[in-house]
């Protein structure tokens, strides 16, 4: 007998040179993980260290990137907003003059110090019947900047132009007028050279504003590249380099003057062959923010480089510090505590060293017992137990450990027996509740009819049934009992037998109903209860009678929309005393189908807990329409447990009942679910 798969000892092993003794053996077993152990805690210290110090520091750098990329977004948000108050005045306004739109445009101009200049552009021939024109006041090319950006003579007038004298604007070139008019959205615009007005390299928030539900023009808040990138480079930013980006990664403001406006960080990387730099791009271009290290181009210490969105222009804000400056403190205390280490490490393999010499006393009684219970004897025990220290602790731990084992393989095989009676007894109940289902159904050439039950479990609570009656009609029936498993199982045979009986007595199925719903509350004591869909199908006239007891509609196919008929005549059955039925009827026309089914496949529900709903069913339904009733059922099935990947939450049942095309007169229509007497 072998135990818990270890494998039985095959004796000795061969004999070669002297092997080591049991003494070194165990100073080697000991004092080797322990070395290893303590080299991979300093290692994993170390890391610990330099991580936490690395998120520390970082997280302050963080939130200083954040808050100054926080500040431009503040600025560029209030230059947007003067632009969209602009658009909207413009669009109420329809008869501003010329004068007036000059105005206006100062005003703008003046109300931010990042603001350059200021245009309104027309759409053609719809200002005083011109076919361009497009007022703009800039401060000049030519204009004093401070260091910080600002504008070094405030009072100095405004130039006024009209870009159209300058270049056409509705050329394709010019996107700032191309995308608006296109797309009819508020942005940002890449950098660009404006030649012919500005004469300088900016960027510009483009509002467009309409009448009457046409685009008629664009109002233009222009900043200046130069002075964005001078009050970039004044960020006081602790022994870091600024950059800023735009949406497609292209430079705007850079420590290297020479790539602004002229590269991108891909650029950059492809150029310097710093994978890194591309990852870092792309990570900035789709508004992330957070930190990467990055090699320095032309110096051998790695950087720091924390960045973070601009939201309101789609640009992002970077800090690139070095990376000796955040952890040099961080470097000194991890120095010190590798000496701490190592020197306790030297201490543990001496310790070790005499604890080896202690511990060498008889073991064998113990290796012995170790290898019988290896080889599968859970009756071995160690009788050498008079130590009191750790070995003989050991021993006695040993003894009781075989013991509990012992108990708990006997046990686990009589938990396996009877799981595997009951498993059986299960699997008897399938076969017999399987056989309880119809295996063949009527096969006639006027009508088709066809069912699948998959259970939750190992039974079910959901059946379904046919048969042929007196006077040439078919009974179709589908029921789903409350509950799932065991009981549900019992109580549906209950039903499925009280069903039957009844159906070769009574031929009203509105009676049928009614008869069944007192035999099975007499015996009902744990109050459940069955939904129940009844029919009388002639299959002649395509005339269904039927009584519903709670159950879902089914759904009739006829080549367009799935649409619900036989709708709910009374209650479920065997929960309530008296209960009377109201009887329907409706009739299929050749090539129609009746799609009955229970509410485990509407509620069957997918890995992510959502519903299957008639919102799936009747597409589905729709998609399988002219299949005939076996294949229906069975791809239902297949779908729904598909989408419940393979776990089914209730029992699952179809039944199709389909009129075939045999040439016969068709009958008239008839509205579905028209009630009659009730039973």
């Amino acid at each position: 007998m072998r135990f818990c798969g270890l494998p039985a000892v095959r004796g000795p092993a061969p004999q070669g040179d002297a092997p080591l003794s049991v003494r070194w053996k165990l100073i080697l077993g000991i004092g080797g993980p322990i070395l290893l152990l303590a080299m991979i805690a300093i290692g994993v210290d170390s890391a610990r260290l330099r991580r936490a110090a690395l998120e520390t520091t970082s997280l302050q750098f963080q939130e200083l990137v954040s808050r100054y990329a926080a500040e431009f977004d503040g600025r560029f948000n209030t230059i947007a907003q003067i632009g969209r108050s602009a658009a909207s005045f413009v669009e109420t306004h329809p008869n501003l003059t010329e004068a007036e739109l000059y105005e206006m445009l100062e005003r703008n101009v003046g109300q931010n110090d990042l603001v350059y200049g200021s245009c309104i552009a027309f759409e053609p021939h719809t200002f005083d019947q011109r076919r361009l024109f497009a007022p703009y006041v800039y401060h000049g090319p030519d204009t004093a900047l401070t260091p910080d950006g600002r504008v070094d003579e405030p009072g100095r007038p405004l130039l006024r132009m009209d870009v159209a004298d300058a270049y056409d604007y509705t050329d394709p070139k010019w996107a700032w007028f191309r995308e608006p008019r296109k797309t009819g959205k508020a942005g940002w615009t890449e950098p660009f050279f404006d030649e012919g007005a500005g004469n300088v390299a900016m960027v510009t928030f483009v509002v467009p504003f309409s009448r009457d539900g046409k685009f008629r023009g664009t109002v233009n808040m222009d900043v200046r590249l130069d002075q964005l990138t001078a009050r970039a480079a004044r960020v006081d930013a602790p022994l870091g380099e600024v950059a800023i980006i735009s949406p497609t990664g292209l430079f705007i403001s850079f420590p290297d003057k020479s790539r602004v406006m002229k590269s991108s960080i891909f650029d950059l990387a492809r150029d310097t062959g710093v994978a890194s730099l591309a990852t870092l791009g792309r990570a900035m271009v789709e508004g992330g923010r957070g930190s990467t290290t990055v090699a320095r181009l032309g110096v051998p210490e790695p950087h720091l480089i924390f960045f973070a969105p601009i939201p309101s222009a789609r640009w992002s804000f970077a800090v690139a510090i070095p990376e000796s400056t955040i952890m040099g403190p961080a470097y000194a205390q991890l120095r010190e505590r590798a000496l701490i280490a190592a020197t306790g490490v030297m201490l543990i393999l001496v310790l070790v060293l005499f604890l080896g010499m202690y511990i060498t006393r008889p073991l064998s009684d113990l290796v012995e017992a170790v290898r019988g219970l290896a080889a599968g004897r859970l009756d071995v025990r160690v009788t050498q137990l008079r130590r009191r220290d750790e070995v003989g602790q050991l021993a006695r731990a040993f003894n009781t450990m075989t013991g509990q084992l012992a108990q708990h393989v006997e046990a686990l095989k009589r938990e396996a027996a009877a799981r595997e009676t009951v498993e059986s007894e299960l699997r008897v109940a399938r076969q017999i509740q399987a056989a309880m289902l119809p295996r063949e159904f009527p096969k006639r050439r006027e009508f088709r009819v066809f069912g699948v039950s998959a259970p939750a479990r190992f039974v079910g609570g959901d059946f379904y049934d046919c048969f042929e009656s007196s006077g040439g009609t078919v009974t179709i029936v589908i029921g789903d009992v409350s509950g799932k498993g065991v009981p549900a199982a019992m109580f549906m045979a209950m039903a499925r037998t009280t069903i039957r009986d009844l159906a070769r007595e009574a031929s009203s199925p509105a009676t049928i109903l009614a008869l069944a719903n007192e035999l099975l509350r007499q015996s009902n004591e744990q109050g459940m209860f069955v939904t129940l869909f009844l029919g009388r199908y002639e299959p002649f006239t395509g005339r269904l009678r039927f009584a519903n007891g709670g159950h879902p509609a089914p759904y009739l196919l006829n080549g367009g929309p799935p649409r619900k008929v036989g709708g709910s005549t009374g209650t479920v059955i065997g929960a309530l005393p008296a209960q009377r039925y109201e009887e329907g009827e409706m009739s299929l026309r050749p090539g129609e189908s009746l799609f009955l089914y229970t509410d485990g496949v509407t509620e069957a529900r997918s890995p992510r807990n959502e519903f299957f709903t008639e919102r799936r069913l009747e597409p589905f339904l729709g998609s399988v329409q002219g299949t005939d009733a076996e294949e229906m059922c069975r791809r239902s099935v297949a779908v729904i447990d598909e989408y419940q990947a393979g776990v089914r939450a209730d029992d699952v049942t179809v039944l199709v009942l389909e009129r075939c095309r045999v040439g016969e007169q068709e009958p008239a229509p008839a509205v579905p679910n028209i009630p009659r007497k009730p039973a």
